[in-house]
Parts: C-alpha cells; structure tokens; sequence
C-alpha cells in the first residue's frame, strides 16, 4: 500500500518498559483530546505506566490516576487545513475484556472530487497523564474496499527490530489540562518496537493471534526536560500508532472498511 510521509506540526514491551520537535513526520491524526485538536502504543499488560505515586515513608502506594483512554480509529485529514479531521469512525477500546474481540469499523469517502489528495489513516490510539497505565493489544488488521487492500498479522515482522515494521507510522500531540493542544512530535517517524509506544510481543494472542501481536500505549518518556507531559502530573499524551494512505480519484465514493481483533492490556491496571 502506497504511503506519504508528510512534514507537519502536527501529529510497554513487557511491564517493566521518548520528547520533542517532530522530524520528517507525517501528517497528524486529529487528536481528540481538544476539540479541534490534531494528531498514532507493548509488552505484556500492554505498556509500563506509574502506579500514580509513591507513599511516604510508611505509607502505601497511591492510587493511578484511573483517566487513561484508548481507540481505534479511521479517519481522513485534509492537507491544506492544517491535516484537520474530515471525516472518522471511532470506537473506544478502553474497558474492552482480556478476551479477544473482533472490531469493525467504517468510513466512507464521499463523492466529492475535493477529497482526492486527502490522507486516509487508519489505527490506534492512547490518551494518558501523569504515568498511567495505558496498554491495549491488537491483531490481525484489515483494511477493505471493499477487497481486501491490506493485512496484518504482525507474525513476521521483526520482534527484535527496532521499529514495527511494515511502515507502521507514529505520533504524539500533548496537550495541557484544559485540552489546549501545546506540541506534537514523532521523532523517527515510524512506530517503535518498545520501550516506548508500541511493541511487538508474544504470549498474549489466542488461537487465531499468535505467535505475535502488537501492543500500542504511551510514551512515558514524554517530556521530562520541559517538565511537561506525563513529569508534570496534568498534560494529557496522546499517542497515536497508525497506517497511512493518500486517497487518489478512484478512492472517491468508496467506503472503507477497518478490522481487528483487540484486547484489554494494562490500560487503568488497579483501578475500581
């Protein structure tokens, strides 16, 4: 599937599992954390995340912070609207069951001959603060339109590489306590293979996921030289891991359709 990587502002391995200006990035994913925001996370339990603060001396552990979101998502951006969503299908995999599930998700690209040279994403989200567990695992991604125009099981890309693979892309928007969006970056471009963001791992499919599959959460690196990002306690990380695709003509008046089995990994480990 043919990509575009595009300049622009915008856009835990195992449980034990960085920030700044964006270099040689592609276009944002349309952050939802603010409303006109832009903005694409593995290990087992899916991400390392704090444990939302230690005790003092004596004490117990605090409680995590319990705010952690995640979906997945199809979206197009238009290019000369500052990569604006134009159109998105969501679904929130936040709470999902430690069982496998198959989701389905839908985006048509209206008739319209403006579309053509829009950016069509499709992939995964996390929305974390302050160190909280934020780790979902996902499998067998397909995208149709309706023949199947690409697939991914994660079974033969590199587990020991140090990017996913398969040009699976990446970025990060952070935003303040209010939602105002402050900065977004992807150092590097493509999804990492752990510590942070994304990793491939092994151990958490059934009998149609294994041997590997992806875990997406988020950058716990993010942004401790600035003091922002998850070091400074209220700005919300979104991270986006994600596949893209330019829409030519003949995408026009096409609906899109996005597949994938996902489970819950660590996202909001401990809480009620």
């Amino acid at each position: 599937m043919k990509k575009k990587a595009l300049f622009t502002i915008l856009f835990a391995t195992l449980a034990l599992y960085g920030c700044g200006d964006g270099e040689n990035g592609t276009g944002g994913s349309g952050g939802t954390a603010a409303t006109g925001g832009s903005g694409g996370t593995g290990g087992s339990g899916g991400g390392i995340g704090g444990s939302g603060g230690g005790a003092g001396s004596g004490g117990t552990g605090g409680m995590p912070a319990c705010d952690s979101t995640a979906n997945a998502f199809i979206k197009t951006l238009d290019p000369d609207a500052d990569f604006m969503v134009s159109a998105s299908d969501i679904v929130d995999t936040t709470d999902l069951s430690t069982d496998w599930q198959r989701l389905t998700l839908s985006l048509q690209i209206t008739a319209d001959p403006d579309l053509v040279g829009h950016i069509l994403q499709f992939g995964f989200q996390t929305n974390a603060s302050d160190f909280g567990d934020s780790g979902v695992f996902y499998d067998n991604v397909e995208l149709a339109d309706p023949a199947v125009v690409y697939t991914q099981n994660f079974n033969n890309l590199d587990i020991g590489g140090t990017v996913i693979g398969d040009d699976w892309l990446y970025f990060v928007n952070v935003f303040d306590s209010v939602g105002t969006r402050k900065f977004g970056y992807n150092e590097g471009l493509f999804a990492p293979n752990g510590p942070q963001i994304s990793a491939l791992v092994t151990g958490e499919g059934g009998p149609t996921q294994e041997p590997q599959q992806l875990s997406v959460f988020s950058d716990y690196n993010c942004c401790q030289t600035t003091n922002e990002g998850h070091f400074n306690g209220t700005d919300l990380v979104e991270t986006n891991v994600f596949q893209e695709r330019t829409i030519v003509a003949g995408d026009v008046g096409t609906t899109f359709v996005f597949s994938v089995d996902a489970k819950r990994g660590n996202i909001n480990l401990g809480c009620p």
